[in-house]
């Protein structure tokens, strides 16, 4: 089971790649290890409304897992997109 988010992150630490390891979600870090990726290109043919992203599951030592991904645009926005149970 998963909970949407779909929130922004202020703080997302990266390693050397630009893939996640740590963010901070209501005042609490959670680090952790990617444990899958993909990216999404949607409505591409719609100038205004088309998304291009790279989603990143990771996964904590106390395996909890969290969706997060990031804009590829120059903002480089993340967003905490699922929660899963």
């Amino acid at each position: 089971m998963s909970r949407f988010i779909g929130l922004p992150l202020r703080h997302v630490e990266k390693d050397a790649q630009g893939r996640p390891v740590a963010f901070t979600y209501h005042g609490v870090t959670y680090r952790g290890k990617v444990i899958l990726t993909w990216r999404l290109r949607d409505r591409w043919w719609e100038r205004e409304a088309h998304s291009d992203r790279t989603y990143y599951r990771l996964m904590t030592a106390d395996y909890q897992v969290f969706d997060l991904y990031s804009e590829n645009t120059s903002r480089g926005l993340w967003v905490l997109s699922h929660i899963h149970d």
